[in-house]
C-alpha cells in the first residue's frame, strides 16, 4: 500500500527511515516495536522518538531545522527541495528524510499500514 511520507508516523515512518539509510530492521510483531543490527547487538530502532537515533541523521543529511512561533517545525536536506513539518521536531526530520531518499509516496509491507 503507497502511503504519504507526509503521514507516516511511529513504526512506519522509524522503517522507512531504515529503509532510506540503507537499514534492514526486524518487526517483532505486535508490540510495535523494531530492532536494528548493529554488528552483533541488536539495538531498539524508533528515530521518530529518540534524539539519540534522530540527531545523526541531522549530521548525515545535513538537515536544516527552522522552528515558529506557533510550535511548529520544518525539517529540510542539505540540497533538497524535500521538507516536511510538525510539531515535533524528530518526526519532521525523520519525514524530511526519507521523502529526500525516497520521495513523497512510498510502498509500505503490510504489516506497517
Amino acid at each position: 500500500m503507497k502511503v504519504k511520507t507526509s503521514e507516516l508516523t511511529e513504526k512506519a515512518l522509524d522503517w522507512a527511515v531504515a529503509k532510506a539509510i540503507g537499514q534492514k530492521v526486524d518487526d517483532d510483531g505486535d508490540n510495535g516495536f523494531l530492532w536494528l543490527r548493529e554488528g552483533a547487538e541488536w539495538e531498539l530502532w524508533n528515530p521518530s522518538y529518540d534524539w539519540e537515533q534522530c540527531g545523526p541523521l541531522i549530521e548525515k543529511f545535513h538537515v536544516d531545522v527552522n522552528y515558529f512561533k506557533d510550535g511548529d517545525c520544518v525539517a529540510q536536506p542539505y540540497g533538497s527541495p524535500k521538507y516536511m513539518d510538525h510539531i515535533d521536531p524528530k518526526i519532521a526530520i525523520c519525514r524530511a528524510v526519507v521523502a529526500s531518499v525516497l520521495g513523497d509516496e512510498i510502498e509500505l509491507p503490510e504489516g506497517l499500514q
